[in-house]
């Protein structure tokens, strides 16, 4: 599964960005721009964007004065995520295995990142250790279970057109293929937040946005 998610991603950086705006209509900048809002990290503080892909999330975390650390498991993503920022740390690593000491980050924020792990309890819980106590995680992912009025549509847009298109722009149609499954099959909001709380996670919540096609998942680790 790692790998298998690393070389995906790997062959689809150079038309990402394109794709994400594309195949969201543009709604994807708000997306984050809500996480952030949400996080709120203050100046000085630690941030660290897992999954960062191309830095959207750590450009605006930098915006607000945060010292930011970006990861992911694609060299290739990493240096288009260069071109957006030079204050960011930018590293190759792997989120279910984390090169950073425990209680390091006062934010850790994943961008749609969570349904690629092999295995999401076990990032979910590298979050909490490097946290700082009184840290904030915020997730944001896509559902696959949205409001029941656009559940059909939705469903036609993941197995059709969203492969259909990423296919044609990126010359990949099997990656967006993989995405589209990776969507359907991922957990449903009430399992998210039950792993999260099964972890120690506490206040955790959720926002929908967008009819809940995509979700906000907001914890907090408890100073002791």
């Amino acid at each position: 599964m790692r790998n298998k998610v690393k070389t995906l991603f790997s062959q689809i950086a150079p038309r990402y960005d394109l794709l994400n705006r594309l195949l969201s209509l543009g709604l994807d900048r708000g997306w984050r721009r809500k996480l952030i809002e949400e996080i709120a990290p203050s100046p000085g503080e630690r941030v660290l964007d897992l999954c960062t892909g191309t830095g959207d999330l750590a450009v605006l975390c930098e915006k607000r004065g945060a010292q930011v650390v970006g990861l992911d498991i694609s060299l290739p993503m990493l240096k288009r995520a260069t071109r957006k920022t030079s204050r960011s740390l930018l590293v190759v690593g792997d989120a279910e295995n984390l090169p950073f000491s425990s209680q390091s980050f006062h934010r850790v924020i994943m961008g749609f990142g969570l349904r690629n792990l092999s295995c999401p309890r076990r990032g979910l819980k590298e979050t909490y250790r490097v946290l700082k106590p009184g840290g904030t995680l915020g997730i944001l992912e896509f559902s696959p279970s949205p409001s029941r009025w656009i559940r059909s549509p939705y469903r036609l847009y993941l197995k059709t057109i969203l492969p259909l298109i990423g296919g044609l722009v990126s010359g990949n149609r099997g990656a967006y293929d993989h995405l589209s499954s990776s969507i359907e099959e991922f957990l449903k909001p009430e399992e998210v937040i039950k792993e999260m709380e099964g972890i120690g996670f506490s206040r955790v919540r959720h926002l929908k946005l967008t009819m809940g096609t995509v979700i906000i998942y907001l914890g907090t680790k408890e100073e002791k």
